[in-house]
């Protein structure tokens, strides 16, 4: 096996740069978009329970766009996946929310992560049994000097939290089934099944799964390549073989997302939206033609 003489960095041509730059401009211009939706959406609420958990959805995937974008202008193509992954989880959340009996998925979504945040306080707590646990494995690691914490007092926040009549309905399912909060009320069981109900198989078979195996560190042996020679080498850092792939989809999932926002919350300002967005796919259909 060979090693690829520019292993490390990679010197991008002018013109490859250009296009990635163009690239970054052109996820820019909808994160700017989307931050505007959003701030707009926020002073424009429904009034009803599942105004936050849209809200911060919504933020959480213009932020980790806000990452691509900037791997992207710096040539590093392949670990945006793991970005996009999120992202993808992120789309598929705000569009089973906002499908239907939005209220009730939304709490069921702030459910899940009132008792992901238990179970952390929980761990690191020192007078729980979950706390002393990890205390021991950390001496076992050599970690002698461990914070007391106490977190209880932030724990009966929590817990009181789900004593909220609102709240209620979907703790008394939680117990019963504690699964994805999806999962709760009949939903989908799993990503997969999440996916597949908004006709997004192709995206989770060909992208997501690799993606995946990227964030647990099972796809090492992709950055493999197979010369004219017969040999194999490693690839260069920066490889740009998923460039349009992983560009297109971050287009996609944004334009998603924010179609979403505006029809719950700014629905005057769709047509805007489907000029803004023919725009942004006009240009980048120009940029790739131009390769």
């Amino acid at each position: 096996m060979k090693t690829d003489n520019n292993l490390l960095i990679p010197h991008f041509s002018p013109e490859y740069s250009a296009i990635l730059q163009k690239i970054g401009d052109i996820l820019d211009t909808n994160i700017c978009y989307g931050s505007n939706v959003l701030v707009e959406s926020e002073n424009n609420p429904k009034g009803d329970q599942s105004d936050l958990v849209v809200l911060t959805i919504y933020r959480f995937i213009l932020d980790n766009l806000d990452g691509v974008s900037i791997l992207f202008k710096n040539g590093s193509i392949d670990t945006t996946g793991i970005l996009l992954r999120s992202i993808f989880e992120g789309l598929l959340a705000l569009l089973y929310i906002l499908e239907e009996e939005t209220e009730l998925r939304a709490l069921s979504y702030q459910v899940a992560h009132y008792h992901k945040e238990i179970a952390n306080f929980r761990k690191i707590d020192s007078n729980t049994v979950e706390g002393k646990k990890l205390r021991s494995l950390l001496k076992e690691e050599g970690i002698e000097e461990v914070e007391n914490f106490d977190y209880r007092i932030r724990l009966d926040r929590i817990e009181n939290i789900l004593k909220h009549p609102k709240f209620q309905p979907i703790e008394e399912e939680w117990q019963k089934k504690k699964k994805k909060w999806f999962s709760l009320f009949g939903g989908p069981e799993n990503i997969f099944e999440l996916a597949e109900h908004f006709n997004f198989v192709s995206a989770y078979e060909l992208l997501y799964r690799h993606w995946s195996n990227d964030i647990h560190g099972l796809a090492a042996l992709d950055y493999i390549r197979e010369g004219e020679d017969g040999d194999i080498y490693l690839c260069y850092l920066r490889d740009q073989k998923n460039l349009y792939t992983y560009s297109i989809c971050a287009l996609n999932f944004v334009s998603e997302a924010t179609l979403q926002m505006i029809t719950k919350y700014l629905p005057d300002k769709i047509s805007e939206f489907k000029n803004f967005n023919e725009s942004c796919f006009a240009d980048y259909t120009i940029l790739f033609q131009s390769i």
